[in-house]
């Protein structure tokens, strides 16, 4: 177990290191990533939800063919199809079509979170990359609001039909759910794994000025509460044969007190197709 001293000067060293995180939302994070991803020129990707367009003209650019989706194809601003599709239903595509997925500020509004990962994973190739950015309920001012008033933000009453239910206008029958099923990181990682997933990379996102304030006094009692969960998992887990058991602990942990977790707004991960859906089975029956 680390010692006191070692605590200390780790957590002191990050924090004035987390300073230097950008502040910036989801939208900067996405184009450089889309940016980085070299010529996509016979690359096939899936952006869904579409928005107005703007991830599919940034893949565009770099030669990919796009499918752009949404359930309100409405709103998309630039020129070709966005096809309507909602994703409480089957993707209607092929298996392993798709090299990309993206996925912006969707999974949140979606009442079977699984499902919607595991279509992804049945849609991507072998190698496959699922982009998703979505609301974060790990940052430290989510984590005080869900104790005050069981919502994400403390001036917001807890989800309820009264602003959880959202239309485009009066007169549509589509309706999707608001917030109500927004997503830790540690969540996010185990609908990842359960559904075929591994994540490859987390990308920082906008800061919350109030989790920054809070940093200092609740940030310690986080990282001493998640050490110790930790260590009962490892004792827990001592004998146990399988050796996946301690490193999933230990990723649980470094993802819980981790300081991107406890001040960035949104989860902006990448996330690679790995396991079949098979394999994914047999690794939770062997655990």
């Amino acid at each position: 177990m680390m010692s006191l001293p070692k605590f200390l000067a780790n957590w002191t060293l990050n924090f004035v290191e987390s300073f230097n995180y950008p502040n910036e939302g989801i939208n900067i994070p996405v184009r450089k990533y889309i940016e980085s991803l070299g010529n996509l020129a016979g690359k096939k990707v899936l952006d869904c939800p579409a928005g107005d367009g703007r991830a599919t003209y940034l893949f565009r650019k770099k030669g990919a063919e796009v499918v752009s989706a949404d359930l309100y194809p409405e709103f998309f601003k630039l020129e070709g199809a966005c096809q309507y599709i909602d994703l409480a239903d089957p993707l209607p595509f092929a298996d392993a079509e798709f090299d990309f997925v993206i996925c912006q500020e969707g999974i949140e509004h979606m009442q079977d979170q699984l499902g919607v990962f595991k279509e992804f994973h049945r849609v991507l190739k072998p190698q496959g990359t699922l982009f998703l950015t979505t609301p974060s309920l790990s940052h430290i001012r989510a984590r005080l609001s869900q104790l005050l008033t069981e919502s994400d933000y403390w001036k917001r009453q807890a989800p309820s039909e009264l602003d959880s239910i959202w239309f485009s206008n009066k007169s549509d029958n589509r309706m999707y759910f608001g917030h109500i099923f927004l997503l830790t990181i540690s969540k996010l990682r185990t609908l990842a794994v359960l559904s075929g997933f591994q994540i490859q990379k987390r990308h920082r996102s906008e800061l919350g000025t109030t989790s920054i304030f809070l940093l200092p006094i609740v940030g310690p009692i986080i990282f001493l509460t998640s050490l110790l969960s930790y260590w009962h998992s490892r004792i827990k887990f001592k004998y146990s044969k399988s050796r996946d058991r301690l490193r999933i602990a230990k990723e649980i942990y470094s993802l819980n007190a981790s300081f991107q977790t406890m001040i960035c707004k949104d989860i902006i991960v990448e996330l690679k197709k790995g396991r079949t859906s098979h394999e994914s089975f047999e690794y939770l029956k062997n655990l």
